[in-house]
């Protein structure tokens, strides 16, 4: 039951987000605390898995997680920067981008899949 709300909540939450993003230009606090109502909700949804976890696991994942997603974020932001700065890309940023920021997400899944696999062994 808890796994069912939390994925259903995430969802929920996730495509409330985006509408409201687009229809309040990117203002507004609601989208914000529908964000970390998805957290929540996210959290919710692997409850079970998480109880099954050390607490030496669960504290090396969430540490990866917190750095992990601030380089992202850095990585992304000056890759973008980069690309715009670039004349070869004069006229196609935008699928360059499009395609940069998948490569990057890719990259970090396969790493954070092989760090989860090594802390799941212990």
């Amino acid at each position: 039951m808890l796994k069912k709300t939390g994925f259903c909540g995430l969802m929920v939450s996730i495509v409330l987000g985006i509408c409201l993003r687009w229809r309040l230009n990117n203002s507004g606090i609601l989208p914000d605390m529908l964000s970390i109502a998805g957290f929540v909700f996210a959290l919710m949804y692997i409850w079970d898995e998480m109880k099954k976890e050390s607490r030496k696991a669960l504290l090396w994942k969430g540490t990866g997680v917190i750095i992990g997603t601030a380089l992202l974020a850095f990585v992304i932001i000056k890759g973008r920067e980069s690309i715009i700065s670039l004349p070869f890309f004069s006229g196609w940023e935008t699928p360059a981008q499009a395609v940069y920021i998948l490569s990057v997400l890719v990259l970090a899944a396969i790493i954070i899949s092989y760090i989860n696999e090594i802390f799941s062994k212990s």
